[in-house]
């Protein structure tokens, strides 16, 4: 059995030891877990695995730590989905100057031709020199073995011309 849990919760340098510890303690794996500092927060996505009993132990669990650590929880139980043999893993990556309709419009691309998204991260940065505000886009995608990978990289990297994006497709190995 599976529990996803996001939390956001102040950036302190203790609050993601005291969770991580209270979630083993109560007979939790933590298989999967993210963290990004975002401003003066940290959001956290983690995936626990453990038995029917420890998940229902950390689910009652959580309030008190939400209380004593200032965590904001959404919790959902969740179930393994089996190995995909079927899809082709790739890596996009895209540089450009900010534009904030880059990654919706990259989102609809691989969402209409049907792409799985496993994976985005996004931040942007500002080059000193120029005061320009840059985008860096990272997704990990998964491909159809029925879908044309050189057609979907030309469509893609047509889209990216029309918005002037610096962008790479390439598979995972």
């Amino acid at each position: 059995m599976q529990l996803v849990i996001c939390a956001i919760a102040p950036h302190k340098p203790q609050i993601v030891k005291q969770l991580t510890r209270a979630l083993v303690d109560s007979g939790g794996g933590i298989e999967e877990v993210r963290l990004s500092a975002l401003g003066d927060k940290i959001s956290l996505l983690l995936s626990i695995s453990g038995t029917w009993n420890a998940i229902a132990k950390i689910e009652n669990q959580l309030p008190r730590l939400q209380e004593q650590l200032g965590f904001t929880f959404l919790v959902q139980r969740s179930e393994t989905l089996p190995k995909s043999t079927n899809h082709l893993p790739y890596m996009i990556e895209v540089i450009s100057i900010y534009n904030p309709e880059i990654l919706p419009n990259i989102v609809r691309f691989f969402s209409d031709a049907e792409v799985s998204i496993e994976d985005i991260n996004s931040h942007t940065y500002t080059i000193a020199q120029l005061d320009t505000l840059m985008l860096s886009l990272t997704l990990r995608i998964h491909v159809p073995n029925t879908i044309i990978i050189s057609n979907l990289r030309g469509d893609f990297f047509d889209l990216a011309d029309e918005m002037n994006l610096d962008a790479v497709m390439e598979p995972i190995k």
